[in-house]
């Protein structure tokens, strides 16, 4: 299975990358009524993380200063 969206028409994803559905997981069975999607992504080559503006990433130092 190919990645859907405007990666199947070829937008950003480079050739050779492959999207596999693996399956899904419940996380919390009979606790939540949550599901979780696994996907298998291959042909990825190593870059630069393009982190949408909520994936905010914080020192080490400065975690621990938030915690009290």
């Amino acid at each position: 299975m190919r990645a859907g969206g405007a990666e199947a028409a070829g937008g950003d994803r480079p050739h050779g990358q492959e999207l596999a559905v693996g399956g899904h997981v419940h996380p919390a069975n009979r606790t939540a009524g949550q599901r979780c999607h696994v996907f298998l992504a291959t042909g990825l080559t190593p870059g630069e993380p393009h982190r949408e503006l909520t994936e905010q990433w914080f020192p080490r130092v400065e975690v621990e200063r938030m915690i009290p």
